[in-house]
This record gives C-alpha cells, structure tokens and sequence, in this order.
C-alpha cells in the first residue's frame, strides 16, 4: 500500500483454524492495519492468530469467550478510533476481499458532491459467491451506486466518528439481525447505505452446490 487510507479491517475469528491466514492475507496490504478479535477459539486457531502476530501481520485481541459478532466488532470498533481511523472495514473470515474492492469503493465515494459525502454510513460491496462467473463481468463494470436499506456486515466501510452518534452494534443479538439492526438504525437517523456494484467481494453463504432443476443451473446454498 503506497498511502494511508485511513482504513482500519476487522475480521472476527471463532474456531477458524488455518482458514483466517488466507482470509488475513487477502486484505493485510490493502488496509492500514488489519485487526483480528478472536472469541475464544480453539488452540489451532490461536496458534495461527500467534504466528500472524509474530510475522506483524495483525494486531489481535483475544476474548476469553465466545461473546458474539457484535461484541467483537465493537471491540474493534473502539480500537480503531483510539488510534484515529476514518473507515473500519468489517470482514468475516471466510471472505476474500478482491485486488480493486477498496479502491473502488473510495472512488464511489469520492466521486460524490460534498453534501452526499456526509450522508453516507456505510459502503457496501456487491457480494458475489466464491467460483461464480458473475466476477468477471462485474468487475469490468464501470462504477455504479445502488442505494439500499440494509447490508450484510462483510465488507462494509464504515465511517466511524458517526458511531458516536448512532450508537455501535447491539450486542443482545450476538449474531443474527446485528448488521440488519445497525443498518436500519443508521438509516433512521437520516444517513444512507450505499452499494458498489462493481467492488466485488468473494463470500461463502453456506456450503454452496449446483443444482440442475427442469434444465435451469442453479447454485444452492447450505447453512449449518
């Protein structure tokens, strides 16, 4: 990374054993710094938050228990504006975070008039599943904004200093509805969500398999 970006990355590890080294290695040169909080993984998963903190590829913060996505986030949350940060990305650990994303959100956003700047909340990537076609051609797309109500956390920019006035996540939910919640909060108070269609993010929702159903190809996604 040639320049500061003012971008701090989150990623929430709980049990993730060898996988969070790939994920860490998709976005460490991208951002800033990349913190990692862990919820009181397993001893495999601890040993690889070890060696990246021993190679200085994340600063991470161990939690003696598993208290959940939002806890965590807002861990991350608090230590990215200690330490000055403009934007915290938020990523899961099985995402993979594509060579232009970032940049391309930025341009979206710097592209904007002033007003609409201090608006926005959140900018979101277009999610597309992991082997997927879609890739390809979206990532030749030129830049375009969908402006939406709600996003799933994983790869969202987030402006930090309106935490202060929105609030942060609500840990009672621990995992379901947080980024739902916390979308509709900031929307609320009159800020706006906004969608690259062309910043893609790579993401696994389930264990997805094709599926042929009357001739149609589909890709069906399964949940534990």
């Amino acid at each position: 990374m040639e320049k500061s970006l003012n971008i701090c990355a989150v990623i929430v590890t709980y049990n993730t054993g060898k996988e969070i080294t790939t994920a860490a290695e998709s976005v460490r040169s991208k951002v800033d710094e990349l913190v990692i909080v862990d919820n009181g993984s397993d001893s495999e998963t601890v040993k690889q938050l070890k060696g990246l903190q021993y190679e200085n590829k994340a600063t991470v913060i161990y939690l003696d228990e598993n208290k959940g996505i939002a806890k965590a986030l807002n861990v991350a949350a608090q230590y990215a504006l200690d330490n000055g940060y403009k934007w915290l990305l938020t990523l899961d650990d099985d995402s993979r975070v594509t060579e232009n994303m970032i940049t391309t959100m930025l341009q979206a956003y710097d592209g904007l008039e002033d007003s609409e700047k201090e608006k926005v909340a959140v900018i979101a990537p277009r999610h597309i599943e992991k082997g997927s076609s879609e890739y390809q051609e979206a990532n030749k797309k030129e830049i375009e904004l969908t402006r939406v109500l709600t996003e799933i956390t994983s790869g969202n920019l987030v402006r930090l200093e309106l935490l202060r006035e929105a609030g942060y996540y609500k840990e009672e939910f621990f995992i379901d509805f947080v980024d739902h919640y916390f979308c509709l909060k900031l929307k609320r108070l009159g800020f706006d969500i906004i969608r690259v269609e062309n910043a893609i993010l790579l993401h696994s929702l389930g264990n997805s398999i094709p599926k042929s159903i009357l001739g149609q190809k589909i890709t069906v996604t399964n949940h534990s």
